[in-house]
């Protein structure tokens, strides 16, 4: 009885093959019929080769990033003072005060900041690079935002706007002008200060008016410079405050060729050319050029004084004439 079995299964094996080796016969001879009969009914996808994708962004050479130089590079080695070793790297002299620290934790000499991870400390410290461009002296946090900023200045010749005339840097900034200025579609909604009223195009210069002058409405877009700690209202003055580190001033006078940090100071300063005044005051309509005068002369009218001595409490017109009160300030006796 098993051998009868076993032949059963050998002979379902052989013909389970045998059915397999037909049916390969068959789509062999198919295919040959329709290669050379080129029949409609049996089709023979073939496999099609793929492109190579092409990367988006080419990444540049290792020595053309080398050429941007980090502003916080060390020109001289640090030297520790409680051992005397001296070191060539802010890195390796931050690796080096975990030996001192009693806490165990690597401090940045830079800043106050302390860490306890080696990746995070070391990460902090190359937050204190600044790379400069070399045609415009904008500043940048890394060598590959120096380097992409650094393209733009290429072979890049500004768009006239055919409307009204006015020069853009490129196509791409051409059409966000039409959308911004001469859109009739979308015609602009001034973003309006629920507090005083003031008008702004987007709501990103909203917010940095609400972070300046309503900080009860609890927004801060403030930001810290890594050099000196100070605290700046937004971004864009942390850009205009670096210069003051760097020395770099790009914008010019048409007409004295005196330079500035910003474009608001060359404005503020052609007044002296024009002889501009467009602060009118509402008391007594005398006429400034610049708007810090003109704020300290409404105080003189209002009798606000908003700025008082740390020691005594009397109150001031401006910071300045309250650092001279301070100099001169003793304690009132009780």
């Amino acid at each position: 009885m098993l051998s009868n079995a076993k032949k059963t299964r050998r002979s379902g094996r052989i013909t389970s093959r045998h059915k397999q080796s037909k049916s390969n016969d068959k789509f062999l001879k198919r295919k040959q019929q329709s290669d050379d009969d080129s029949d409609p009914d049996f089709i023979v996808r073939e496999r099609i080769p793929t492109k190579p994708r092409r990367c988006a962004s080419v990444s540049p050479e290792l020595d053309t990033l080398d050429k941007f130089i980090n502003l916080n590079e060390l020109t001289k080695p640090l030297q520790c003072k409680e051992c005397r070793v001296t070191f060539n790297s802010n890195i390796d002299f931050g690796f080096h005060s975990k030996m001192h620290n009693e806490d165990g934790q690597y401090s940045c000499h830079l800043c106050e900041c302390k860490k306890e991870s080696k990746r995070s400390f070391k990460n902090h410290i190359r937050g204190h690079d600044i790379f400069k461009c070399k045609k415009c002296k904008k500043i940048f946090k890394s060598r590959l935002c120096a380097f992409k900023h650094s393209e733009s200045h290429v072979s890049q010749k500004p768009v006239p706007c055919e409307i009204c005339g006015k020069k853009v840097k490129s196509s791409k900034h051409l059409k966000i002008h039409h959308k911004n200025i001469h859109s009739n579609d979308k015609p602009l909604v001034p973003f309006k200060c629920t507090i005083c009223n003031k008008e702004y195009k987007n709501a990103t210069s909203l917010k940095g008016h609400y972070s300046f002058n309503h900080k009860e409405l609890g927004i801060d877009m403030s930001v810290i410079c890594d050099i000196c700690g100070k605290r700046l209202s937004c971004k864009g003055k942390l850009k205009q405050h670096l210069r003051t580190h760097t020395g770099d001033k790009p914008f010019s006078c048409t007409v004295c060729s005196r330079t500035f940090a910003s474009k608001d100071i060359v404005t503020s300063h052609m007044r002296v050319h024009t002889g501009e005044k467009p602060y009118v005051c509402m008391y007594c309509g005398k006429k400034f050029a610049h708007g810090a005068p003109y704020r300290y002369h409404i105080k003189t009218h209002t009798g606000e004084k908003s700025c008082n001595c740390p020691i005594c409490g009397k109150g001031f017109i401006s910071k300045a004439n309250m650092r001279i009160h301070i100099k001169t300030c003793i304690i009132p006796s009780k």
